[in-house]
């Protein structure tokens, strides 16, 4: 079992992804803007260009390797998703600083404000040890 098994981003205003992880991982589906497509016809490390809408390209690649979904984003800015058995990471080129929101921050280069609820109220992250207690990795 995972974690991780649904993953939503905006990687623009407008633009709605979402990653359903299956298992096996190659019948995963990755959805733009309602419009779902399956990297079951890929093989590991094969390239699928991504398709919104009436298969109109989306700026972004998608493939597997070594158990992870990655996807890959290329206009004006870009990003990388890679979503793996127990987590998802987002990285962010470096022109998207101050200028993103959601559950990794806002790239802003103090992760003390990195927690924010969409009431305003930002809460301190909580340090390594308060998550290994709180989910038994003592």
């Amino acid at each position: 079992a995972s974690c991780v098994d649904t993953v939503y981003f905006q990687p623009e205003q407008g633009t709605l992804i979402t990653v359903v992880k299956a298992d096996p991982l190659r019948d995963s589906q990755i959805t733009i803007d309602g419009s779902t497509q399956y990297l079951n016809d890929t093989v590991d490390c094969e390239l699928t260009v991504l398709r919104g809408q009436n298969g109109v390209e989306h700026p972004a690649f998608a493939w597997m390797k070594g158990g992870c979904i990655h996807i890959l984003g290329f206009k004006d800015q870009g990003y990388l998703v890679k979503i793996c058995g127990w987590s998802a990471k987002v990285m962010a080129y470096h022109t998207l600083q101050n200028s993103t929101c959601g559950l990794c921050g806002n790239y802003d280069g103090e992760p003390s404000n990195d927690i924010r609820f969409r009431d305003g109220i930002i809460i301190d992250p909580p340090q390594q040890r308060q998550i290994d207690s709180t989910y038994g990795n003592d």
